[in-house]
């Protein structure tokens, strides 16, 4: 499908082949945030494109819509006619680097097998790849948490370079909450992450207690940072009002659709992701010989260190996954509606990792391939 020109002059002024709306743009039939996303960059051009961007109808995914114009200034420069995979594509690469980052985050902080499980589950995903089709700024946002939680880790964890990892994490989540406003809810589970893993013994106890300062900090850097986005929101007021008012059974359809509609690989999910939580506790508790026999929970040499950080790690997860579903919901409650599947996207790579850990914890080399082949497959 071409996206065929509708007067004007420059790369902004092409539209979705279609009938003509109210404005003179050709629209083709597809989701309307589709067309939302294509038209904030096709009205921008010459000296009003930053003013448009930034303080235009729709004041969410800044970033998206301000990377998306010169994509199609580029490509347009290099005589490429904006046809539809021309402007999906940036989303299309997005989405692969955010593989990328979601397997270097298993691998690094819960092993290989982690990584490669969570990755390949996370890639085939159905609602990350629906959402990787549009343009919009669902996958930027994915890979832009992704190495959020990655560089937040990391400082925490490392011991050289740290203000390198700081400075990586302050970018990226306040890059995030310019790409979409839903990354505060993925902010307050890392808060609740960190909070969690001060209280609770754990591995990583001692050494995120000796740098609250520098995450504190961080954490002031990207409030100021963000401080614009806020400005803009207060004055636009909600923009989601045409989300319905969410039902328990909404939560469900959420997972089963995450899940590709079906209730047995729904049930894989939640099976591998409890297996990988139960084995992350029993990794810090003393061994218990007939389930050492089928589960990876004690080690020596490099792998008791991968063990050693299960247990903050699959919190962590946890966090991610189930805090952004409970506080949309329940803010959906009132006014404000937060509770959609295109924004709980981002419980996605969290539950991809769970399951890859329960996979990794399994003994068995056979079993966890045959296991790993078969969800793969599903």
């Amino acid at each position: 499908m071409l996206l065929q020109e509708a007067g004007g002059n420059g790369v902004g002024n092409f539209a979705f082949d279609g009938p003509l709306d109210d404005g003179g743009f050709v629209l083709a039939e597809g989701h309307d945030d589709d067309l939302a996303g294509f038209e904030n960059c096709a009205h921008t051009h010459g000296d009003g494109l930053l003013w448009h961007i930034l303080f235009g109808v729709e004041p969410n995914m800044e970033l998206y819509y301000l990377f998306l114009h010169f994509w199609l200034q580029l490509t347009g420069a290099l005589g490429l006619i904006p046809t539809e995979f021309v402007v999906r594509l940036p989303s299309a690469i997005f989405a692969a680097l955010s593989t990328l980052a979601l397997f270097v985050f298993g691998r690094r902080f819960l092993g290989v097998w982690a990584g490669v499980v969570g990755a390949s589950l996370y890639l085939l995903n159905d609602l990350q790849l629906t959402y990787a089709q549009e343009t919009r700024g669902y996958s930027l946002q994915l890979l832009l948490l992704c190495l959020a939680w990655y560089a937040l880790f990391t400082a925490f964890t490392n011991e050289t370079r740290t203000r390198r990892w700081w400075l990586c994490y302050v970018v990226t989540i306040t890059l995030a909450f310019y790409t979409h406003l839903f990354s505060v809810l993925i902010f307050l589970a890392q808060l609740t992450t960190v909070a969690g893993l001060v209280l609770v013994p754990n591995s990583w106890r001692v050494q995120i207690r000796k740098r609250l300062l520098a995450f504190g900090a961080s954490l002031l850097a990207s409030g100021i940072l963000s401080i614009p986005m806020m400005i803009l929101v207060s004055r636009r007021g909600s923009i989601t009002g045409w989300l319905p008012l969410p039902h328990l059974q909404n939560v469900f359809i959420l997972f089963f659709n995450i899940s590709a509609n079906s209730k047995i690989y729904l049930a894989l999910l939640v099976a591998f992701s409890g297996l990988g939580l139960f084995a992350a506790l029993l990794s810090h508790l003393p061994p218990h010989t007939p389930l050492q026999n089928v589960l990876t929970t004690h080690a020596s040499g490099k792998e008791e260190e991968t063990l050693r950080q299960r247990l903050p790690m699959a919190f962590a997860l946890l966090c991610w996954l189930i805090l952004p579903v409970v506080i949309s919901y329940v803010v959906s409650q009132g006014h404000t509606r937060l509770f959609s599947t295109r924004y709980l996207v981002t419980i996605v790579p969290p539950l991809c990792l769970l399951v890859g850990l329960g996979v990794a914890t399994l003994r068995s080399q056979g079993v966890k391939i045959a296991l790993a082949a078969a969800l793969i497959a599903l």
